[in-house]
């Protein structure tokens, strides 16, 4: 059986108000699910995937029937996507030799003439050829309340494929809901794959973190192509209270802060659920840093199509805190069939970044017309369920030293921005000098010390929150750009260091969760 995971990581809202300083531990609040069989077709001790075709294997004395094709079937039992084999003799489907004296060739099912080339009936169809370019590839949605019930609950859904794992984590705002699972549907609304929670579990807000192992080919081909949603059953609505359609992230792993986007409108219909997301990317031209953000409204412009050529839209960026302050507004005309807004914040100033750096600002979208409704949402660093981590030795010191010492560092982003930290040593040679996490190196012998974590470390241990860091951390962050170094009175250029790389959720093989939440 496959290792499957599925963790609620329950990040409560008041919480971060008052544990914004607190180092992150790891999350109590993780749930156990309950494994699901690989859908696919059992054949000769071997399992196939959904839409596979092979010959079968009957071992000695019949060996391999070249001449009987076996097909994984996809059927659709309550609304479960399961795979049944189907064999038949595919003889009759050879083509008829174009010479005299055709031969049969070891291994073939079809005679040929020497000079032909084989064509094996076994292999024409129900094969969907590999996307060279989905080795990695981000994902998105935007999961809107289907029930109705409330509009104030939205989930952004982050999803990253990489050859057959399809990894997930959908943040979910303002939401007091018991969560029972996680669905992957297709366009007919057949359950393709489900992880259940072993214990629903409410809160404010919280991280729905997953992994999908051994995705059929099929089912890539449909993530492609936008034919799969992904869907959040409660206690209360076990059919699916919110949903959403993935797409592929135009930005791809350069998306580095987002926004949910919550409607200002106060009553709830089918005709008003709506809500949207922004991806936001860096570009640097130079010493000019500029920002690229892709808006993206669910169930807004269609209500236009019909009424309006052109949509005026008013996008707003302010300060957040204490006295709101505007700092970037723009003006546009949209058509009601345009599905992204698509805008470039030029020349931002080194201030303008570290507000963006430290979630403090926010982002309004104003539609207008006889509709007239406005979004609303904090931007903030790029939410997953990845886990920052730097295993610390000599050997990677900047001047490799063998004195045995060693430790670990963690790392995660608190809901107010801040980067909280972990960081444990051991068997250092003399007193620690200095704690400090480094970027890359700027010129040949230098390297950016972003800052120094040594006043926080006591008994092998510094443990805090890091709150004044700038876009340049946070790409280093996300793109395993980020070094701890260790100096001591012995090794002042460092006695041990490693490099913080960030890693998905996946469980361990003691069955205990390795995230580290807050």
């Amino acid at each position: 059986m496959w290792p499957i995971c599925l963790c609620l990581l329950i990040l409560q809202s008041t919480v971060f108000a008052d544990r914004a300083d607190r180092v992150p531990l790891k999350e109590h609040g993780v749930q156990r699910v309950k494994n699901r069989l690989f859908p696919g077709c059992s054949f000769g001790g071997f399992v196939h995937e959904l839409g596979d075709t092979w010959n079968p294997d009957l071992g000695s004395p019949f060996g391999i029937l070249h001449c009987v094709r076996c097909e994984c079937l996809t059927i659709t039992k309550k609304r479960r996507v399961v795979g049944k084999t189907k064999c038949q003799n595919i003889k009759r489907d050879c083509p008829e030799p174009l010479c005299k004296e055709p031969v049969l060739l070891p291994g073939q099912c079809c005679k040929t003439c020497p000079t032909q080339e084989y064509s094996n009936p076994a292999n024409s169809e129900g094969l969907v050829p590999e996307n060279p370019q989905s080795h990695h590839q981000e994902f998105y949605s935007l999961l809107t309340d289907v029930s109705f019930t409330t509009k104030d609950v939205l989930g952004r859904g982050y999803f990253t494929l990489e050859e057959s794992v399809l990894r997930f984590s959908i943040v979910c705002e303002r939401a007091l809901l018991e969560v029972t699972s996680v669905q992957f549907l297709d366009a007919d609304s057949n359950i393709l794959y489900e992880q259940n929670a072993t214990q629903p579990t409410a809160a404010a807000s919280m991280k729905v973190c997953g992994t999908w192992e051994h995705i059929p080919r099929v089912y890539k081909a449909a993530l492609l192509s936008g034919g799969l949603r992904a869907v959040l059953t409660t206690e209360s609505f076990p059919d699916g209270q919110l949903e959403g359609t993935i797409h592929v992230n135009e930005l791809d792993s350069q998306e580095i802060f987002s926004a949910v986007l919550h409607s200002d409108i106060s009553k709830l219909d089918e005709e008003t659920a709506s809500g949207g997301i922004t991806m936001i990317s860096l570009e640097k031209n130079g010493d000019i840093e500029h920002a690229i953000f892709l808006v993206k409204l669910h169930n807004v412009f269609e209500k236009y199509q019909k009424q309006l050529d052109t949509i005026p839209v008013t996008i707003t960026v302010s300060r957040t805190g204490g006295r709101q302050q505007r700092i970037n507004i723009i003006n546009m005309q949209i058509i009601p069939q345009q599905a992204t807004i698509r805008f470039r914040w030029e020349a931002m100033t080194n201030q303008e970044l570290r507000w963006l750096a430290r979630q403090q600002l926010s982002l309004s979208v104003n539609v207008q017309g006889a509709l007239a409704e406005t979004f609303n949402g904090i931007i903030k660093i790029k939410q997953t369920c990845t886990a920052f981590r730097a295993a610390l030795s000599g050997g990677d010191a900047l001047i490799s030293s063998s004195t045995g010492a060693g430790g670990t560092a963690d790392f995660s982003i608190g809901d107010n921005g801040a980067l909280l930290y972990r960081i444990h040593i051991m068997g250092m040679s003399s007193p620690v000098t200095a704690i400090t996490i480094e970027g890359e190196t700027i010129k040949q012998g230098q390297i950016r010390i972003v800052s120094n974590f040594v006043r926080s470390y006591s008994d092998g241990w510094a443990e805090g929150a890091f709150h004044k860091q700038n876009t340049k951390e946070v790409e280093a962050l996300l793109s395993n750009k980020l070094f701890i170094n260790v100096a001591t009175e012995r090794f002042s250029d460092g006695e041990i260091r490693g490099q913080v790389v960030g890693e998905m959720f996946q469980e361990d093989r003691s069955g205990e969760s390795n995230f580290y939440g807050i």
